[in-house]
């Protein structure tokens, strides 16, 4: 998700080849991310699985 979100928001991915020929994206790092930015992914995230018929669900916690 976090690579798609890159690429949709104009930004390079950057692709290596890893130890055993594979290739490796090296994304961004969530943890970095401004709030602004990490909304952005969440936005993202939740337009990607509307789009695509996920079921999203919203467990109730249980008071302790």
């Amino acid at each position: 998700m976090v690579s798609g979100h890159s690429i949709a928001t104009g930004s390079n991915p950057e692709m290596v080849i890893g130890l055993e020929g594979e290739v490796v994206n090296l994304r961004e790092s969530t943890a970095a991310m401004s709030k602004n930015r990490f909304s952005s992914l969440v936005e993202y995230v939740l337009a990607w699985g509307s789009q695509n018929d996920v079921k999203w669900s919203n467990p109730e916690r249980s008071a302790a």
